[in-house]
């Protein structure tokens, strides 16, 4: 019902934007986009004043794009959209933004301009979702809206992912894909964790599911 896209202005983040908006037009969600501005790293030789400009500048021009692209997405989508401007390190505002507007899903794009969502799309992924605490939903750039039609459940077929396959299949029950369930069997792996029947009882939705086991590395 909520969901959160971090936008710097970029082509990559605006697509993701439209992408979060399509998704929330079909799911009757509210859109909040965020962005934040990176603070000025202190120069002893630069007076304090300047930085002190330069930050609210940059927030300033920032408030304006977003207010514009609230307009846009209000008009072209037709569904609630707000707007923070937060300074400070992004993934730890981004995570307190997301908290505590109590947000269902954080929508962002990749290979953005080359600051902080960029930073935040590299090799950090997995500490961002660490720190979120919440799904990610990462959408590469030139992806277009074309809605769930089949989705790719990595597993080990356990049964300890129980929770996982339940926050999946809520999420399906509102766009009604196909979904197959994938195990890839490591090298060595002699004994198969594979539990068809018991995810099948477990996941007893109507839905179209299929379960596979692959010889992999």
């Amino acid at each position: 019902k909520r969901i959160v896209v971090p936008v710097d202005f970029s082509d990559a983040a605006m697509n993701a934007v439209n992408y979060a908006a399509r998704l929330g037009a079909e799911s009757g969600a509210e859109l909040l986009l965020f962005h934040a501005v990176q603070a000025a790293i202190p120069d002893p030789y630069v007076p304090a004043y300047y930085i002190t400009d330069v930050s609210g500048e940059q927030a300033g021009a920032a408030r304006e794009s977003m207010d514009k692209l609230i307009e846009r997405l209000k008009a072209d989508y037709a569904i609630p959209v707000n707007g923070e401007i937060a300074m400070g390190d992004i993934t730890a505002s981004l995570s307190d933004y997301a908290s505590n507007e109590k947000a269902d899903l954080v929508v962002m794009g990749t290979h953005g301009a080359r600051h902080w969502l960029e930073k935040l799309m590299g090799t950090n992924t997995g500490n961002v979702v660490y720190q979120l605490g919440m799904p990610l939903l990462v959408v590469p750039e030139g992806s277009t809206w074309k809605g769930f039609r089949h989705l790719l459940c990595a597993s080990d077929f356990s049964g300890s992912e129980a929770g996982i396959a339940e926050a999946l299949l809520d999420f399906a029950e509102r766009h009604q894909p196909d979904i197959t369930f994938v195990h890839v069997k490591q090298p060595g792996e002699t004994v198969s964790t594979f539990n068809k029947e018991q995810l099948e009882n477990y996941i007893n939705r109507n839905l179209n599911m299929a379960f596979i086991e692959k010889e992999g590395g």
